[in-house]
């Protein structure tokens, strides 16, 4: 499973790891273990295959994904409510009006871009946490615990995690890449959506807009 969600990411949104909790191994051609790799190097016949295979691949995910996409969670939607346990056994409740502006990010300790932006993710929470919430919800039931508690010493990540054990709230909010980071106004609301690894200056000038509109 995992390797089919690294491949598909090399499809989507420059990196973005595919997230598709449904989607039946039937239903994909086998995988390979990089598409595309030393692909100048083998005769004609397997190169053309693997542009088939890969073909193939792009619309099995195009017809997985479209049905699915909800485009009500996206910037000016009311975020949906959940309630998750975090790795050091607090709960944290999300329900609609805060006190603070929050972060949301989905990811997995396999998710390549999810390694690439973590430095990054740390560093704003650290520079708005007295503003914003932070909380990095991660996809347990397609990780495991040593793995994540491997990433978070790795990059010395001291917001939240919260653990998502059967996907109920990646499914509420509708994720179908990781990573997926929303920031959330005091109301509840959606006001920006980043889906793939953020981009540290922009995502700093959203926060900037919705903690200046809280005052």
């Amino acid at each position: 499973m995992r390797q089919v969600f690294i491949i598909l990411s090399l499809l989507v949104l420059g990196g973005g790891a595919i997230y598709q909790s449904e989607v039946k191994s039937k239903s994909l051609p086998t995988p390979q273990p990089i598409l595309g790799q030393s692909i100048k190097s083998e005769p004609q016949q397997q190169h053309q295959a693997k542009e088939t295979t890969k073909t193939q691949v792009q619309q099995e995910v195009s017809s997985q994904i479209e049905p699915k996409a909800n485009p009500t969670i996206a910037q000016g939607a009311k975020a949906p409510a959940f309630e998750l346990p975090s790795m050091d056994g607090t709960r944290y409740k999300f329900s609609g009006q805060r006190q603070k502006p929050l972060v949301l990010n989905f990811w997995a300790s396999w998710c390549g871009p999810c390694r690439m932006e973590a430095a990054d993710l740390q560093k704003l929470y650290e520079k708005n946490k007295g503003n914003v919430d932070f909380y990095a919800i991660n996809l347990t039931k397609t990780d495991d615990l040593d793995s994540v508690k491997g990433f978070v010493d790795t990059y010395k990540l001291t917001m939240p995690i919260l653990f998502d054990q059967d996907e109920t709230v990646a499914k509420q909010y509708q994720i179908l890449a990781i990573p997926t980071t929303f920031i959330i106004d005091p109301n509840g609301v959606v006001t920006y959506k980043v889906m793939g690894s953020i981009q540290p200056g922009v995502f700093q000038t959203e926060l900037d807009k919705v903690v200046k509109a809280k005052k």
